[in-house]
């Protein structure tokens, strides 16, 4: 029995392989994306993919495409998707590609169970419970965090929108607030951007949210939302845009830390950004998301204290629940 996990968070697929059996009868090999996964389908053949769809370079949905539509391998894996991307339109279009099933994240290990017996392969699930013990980086636990965070965003924004829409692969890095903020920030089409600014805070950990909007798809997205064009105006639908974005993100993240949080009300910004801090290094998570005409990038700021708090609530959370 030959399975690969192919996941570009390595938290998740430390976390997929602890529940597999680990017999001389199972080879688990694993891959951080999809144009190595496909490197490696071509030279083995697998009898089972455990396939996220978000992911850089060559997603899961391409993936699947290059199985089932183009027929690049000669044979049919069995493919459980396990992705955090939970919009229906997702799920809908990963298994019209040929998926078998799909597995929301975190998943609770019965799921997963499931999810294996759903294919055939329930005798390769590990029958004792794992040691929950973890020893990725800080950066990658964040990073799983966040993609499981953006998927729930993403879904919740799908549903008011109406469509399916693209997940965003989220970055972090740290960066000197005078020196890299306005960089951060920008957009392509900067003489056609606009940009609003929320404070949150919750549980020790203070921040503020950047969101930077560009394209001509404002008076779209209104009309998707049912705003009344005669008594909305431009500025009203980007506050309302950019609070949506911006609270759907912070209350799922606190809902994974188990830490509410509370926010301001967002501010557009008609000149430099300046954030309110005390410190010249801050770390930073980023998004972006392309809805029809509008280019959106989301940029959530925190100081370094509030970073070891944020990384001290996610090592005892909930990113995979049991």
């Amino acid at each position: 029995m030959k399975i690969l996990v192919c996941d570009d968070s390595a938290v998740a697929r430390k976390a997929i392989i602890s529940h597999l059996t680990s017999s001389n009868e199972v080879d688990i090999s694993e891959t951080s994306d999809g144009l190595q996964a496909m490197s490696v389908l071509k030279k083995e053949e697998f009898d089972l993919v455990l396939l996220d769809l978000t992911m850089p370079k060559f997603d899961g949905y391409q993936v699947l495409n290059a199985i089932h539509r183009d027929n690049a391998i000669s044979y049919r894996p069995k493919i459980i998707v396990i992705s955090g991307d939970i919009q229906k339109e997702a799920i809908k279009k990963c298994l019209a590609l040929g998926a078998n099933t799909f597995l929301s994240k975190p998943f609770v290990f019965q799921q997963l169970k499931n999810a294996f017996s759903q294919v055939g392969f329930e005798s390769c699930i590990n029958t004792i419970t794992p040691s929950l013990e973890q020893h990725a980086s800080h950066e990658e636990t964040l990073l799983e965090g966040c993609n499981i965070v953006l998927g729930k965003s993403t879904a919740l924004l799908a549903e008011h929108l109406g469509q399916w829409i693209s997940m965003p692969v989220p970055s972090v890095f740290s960066f000197e607030v005078d020196d890299f903020l306005e960089e951060a920030i920008a957009l392509p089409d900067h003489n056609n951007s606009h940009r609003v600014s929320q404070r949150f805070v919750g549980g020790k950990i203070h921040g503020e949210a950047l969101v930077c909007v560009s394209g001509e798809g404002l008076e779209d997205f209104a009309e998707k939302m049912g705003y009344n064009e005669e008594y909305t105006s431009k500025n009203e639908t980007l506050l309302n845009l950019s609070n949506l974005l911006i609270s759907t993100f912070v209350k799922h993240f606190g809902q994974l830390l188990s830490q509410p949080f509370s926010l301001r009300q967002p501010e557009i910004y008609s000149g430099p950004i300046n954030i309110e801090t005390d410190n010249s290094q801050l770390f930073a998570i980023s998004f972006e998301y392309t809805i029809d005409a509008l280019h959106i990038k989301v940029v959530v700021c925190i100081d370094q204290f509030s970073l070891d708090k944020l990384y001290q609530l996610l090592r005892g959370g909930n990113l995979e629940r049991e």
